[in-house]
Order: C-alpha cells, then structure tokens, then sequence
C-alpha cells in the first residue's frame, strides 16, 4: 500500500498480536535497500520480522518506506 510518498506493508502478525496469542515472540529490526546503492533511484526501507524465539517460526513482517 502507499501512503503519499511511502511504500507500507504487513503480512502475518504484529508483535503485540502474537504475545496477545500466548506465543513466546521476539521482533527484529532492519534497514535494505530495494536495489543496489550504485543506482541513483535506490531507495530503503525499514522492516521488522517477528519470530517464536524457541524453534525461530516466521511469524509475521512489516516493512515501511520510499523503497519498492
């Protein structure tokens, strides 16, 4: 989805969702690029992952910025 001039994306669960099931979650953070950073028109994004933290299950994604 875009909101004005930024990308915004979820799939899975939130954080709070998950501890809200009773799983045992943990999240990380991270910054990437959406193509090599020699190219003018490279841009970021930000996207958090959250995980179970025993076993490491994907549990859900979520990813904002001016990258594709």
């Amino acid at each position: 989805m875009r909101v004005f001039d930024v990308n915004v994306g979820r799939i899975g669960l939130t954080l709070h969702e998950a501890t809200a099931a009773g799983l045992d979650a943990r999240a990380v953070w991270g910054t990437f690029g959406d193509k090599p950073d020699y190219f003018p028109e490279a841009r970021s994004f930000a996207a958090k992952l959250v995980y179970e933290r025993d076993g490491g299950r994907l549990l859900g994604l979520q990813a904002v910025g001016s990258g594709e």
